[in-house]
């Protein structure tokens, strides 16, 4: 399924996020389905607090989804969701 929100990724706070999604989400043409409604989630989560901390660095959940696994082989980083070239 492709990728149909289009997230602002340059915010880094969860307060500015938290806002970015409650502006965003009235003009969303379609309903959101349930692994789109956890991407927002996670997007929210991610962003850090005022210490410059992220949900995860405070100790309050692990946030496994988004979390790097070392990579073990070129097979392994090839499979990996949004690898590409230039990030290589």
């Amino acid at each position: 399924m492709k990728n149909r929100l289009d997230l602002n990724f340059q915010l880094e706070t969860a307060e500015e996020r938290t806002q970015f999604i409650n502006e965003y989400l009235p003009t969303l043409p379609f309903t959101l389905t349930q692994d789109e409604m956890e991407t927002i989630s996670n997007y929210i989560l991610w962003g850090k607090n005022k210490a410059g901390r992220n949900i995860q660095q405070e100790g309050y959940v692990e946030l496994k989804s988004w979390a790097r696994q070392p990579v073990e082989s070129l097979e392994a980083l090839l499979e990996q969701p949004g690898f590409g070239e230039t990030s290589f």
